[in-house]
């Protein structure tokens, strides 16, 4: 006699799947960045091609931050086996900022010149680089060489700086005003002592002293007498004028 039964081979055992490790992805836009990640690693005793799908799958894109990756094998009897890393996207470049050209400016007040500029900064990750320089556009720049810093700060603290020179120059000469001609009676055979006053101002150093030759309360001898006045500034600027003092004998003899 003989008899017979049946062997039912059934595969109950998950396939093996490993995960990459975690990683780390530079921010290319305020969205985040595209991440390829390598495939996870699958084997199955039975299955010699089991379904891997990832969520995200790679090649997605990633936001800012940490996002978990869930990877999970199916084998073709439905086993399955899931693995999870992490891909951490963040923002670890400084801001490109860019300072303006070195600067000239006239002098134009004793407190100097008032000057704006205006820095620029981008970033792959922040379209809203805050920018401070100091000193601030429109301050008063004094007289000289004055050395600027800007610096952009984005959302993730990440510092760039750059420097430009705002020179202020001092060129123009002072302004020396002179009296009108002056004409004086004779008083005695040396001449007559004159005074007069001449002034002079400069935009940029305010009030600057006169010298006048010959000077005020010299005694001018009769007919007519040229007298150059001149102010120089602190930066060697030379301004002058020139008016006649004429000493003349309109009295009759007593």
């Amino acid at each position: 006699s003989r008899c017979t039964f049946d062997v039912l081979v059934v595969d109950q055992t998950p396939p093996m799947l490993v995960c990459p490790g975690n990683l780390q992805a530079e921010c290319t836009s305020p969205d985040g960045a595209i991440v390829s990640y390598p495939p996870p690693v699958v084997a199955d005793e039975c299955d010699a091609d089991p379904i891997v799908i990832c969520n995200p799958a790679p090649g997605s894109l990633f936001p800012m931050g940490t996002t978990t990756v869930t990877c999970r094998a199916t084998d073709d009897s439905g086993n399955s086996m899931e693995c999870t890393f992490t891909v951490t996207v963040a923002d670890t470049l400084p801001p490109q900022i860019t300072c303006p050209a070195d600067k000239i400016v006239e002098c134009v007040s004793p407190y100097g010149t008032r000057v704006e500029y205006a820095a620029t900064a981008i970033d792959s990750c922040d379209p809203l680089v805050a920018i401070e320089c100091i000193p601030p556009s429109g301050s008063f720049f004094p007289v000289g060489s004055n050395s600027v810093e800007c610096v952009a700060t984005d959302s993730s603290g990440n510092e760039g700086r750059c420097t430009f020179v705002i020179s202020v120059v001092d060129t123009k000469p002072p302004t020396v005003t002179c009296p009108a001609s002056v004409l004086a009676e004779c008083q005695s055979s040396n001449g007559t002592p004159v005074t007069f006053t001449a002034t002079a101002a400069d935009d940029c150093r305010g009030a600057v002293d006169v010298v006048c030759l010959p000077p005020s309360g010299s005694v001018f001898p009769q007919g007519t007498t040229r007298v150059t006045c001149t102010a120089t500034d602190p930066s060697g600027n030379t301004g002058r004028c020139e008016f006649d003092v004429t000493v003349a004998d309109t009295t009759p003899p007593t």
